[in-house]
């Protein structure tokens, strides 16, 4: 368990944290560190509040991991012989709540995109989009929200 005091350019509030979600997010308990703190807000006094936390996440990252879409964006020129393999393979083993979509093109001939069904969804990361760029070149991910 702990109580930790938050902090931003307009003021501060205590936080509790008790030891369920403290031991989930322990990690993310560093001074300076952005957190996203969810939970309830309590007012004891017209002068005192605290919230009691339910989840704690870092910031960085937050966008990819919340992301609705995945849209993968490659020239088919620039793909290795083993890229679809190794896509398919990849989104097998990271299987989550986040749609993919995957538009293949060759320049001034054909696009051809490719839109998941709701079975084919993956848990969205910073280090799935860059494992996903590593196949299919640097840039080729877009996150929609």
């Amino acid at each position: 368990m702990a109580v930790i005091i938050l902090e931003d350019l307009t003021g501060t509030v205590e936080t509790v944290v008790f030891p369920n979600t403290y031991t989930k997010c322990e990690k993310y308990l560093a001074v300076d560190t952005p957190i996203l703190v969810e939970g309830r807000f309590e007012v004891e006094d017209e002068n005192s509040f605290k919230i009691i936390a339910s989840d704690i996440q870092p910031l960085s990252g937050i966008a990819e991991r919340n992301a609705k879409v995945l849209c993968i964006r490659a020239p088919v020129s620039d793909l290795g012989p083993d890229a679809a393999t190794d896509l398919h393979s990849l989104l097998e083993r990271n299987r989550g709540e986040t749609g993919v979509e995957v538009e293949l093109y060759h320049p001034q001939d054909f696009r051809v995109t490719i839109k998941s069904a709701d079975f084919v969804k993956v848990k969205s990361s910073l280090e799935l989009i860059r494992q996903i760029e590593s196949i299919c070149g640097p840039g080729s991910v877009h996150v929609l929200s």
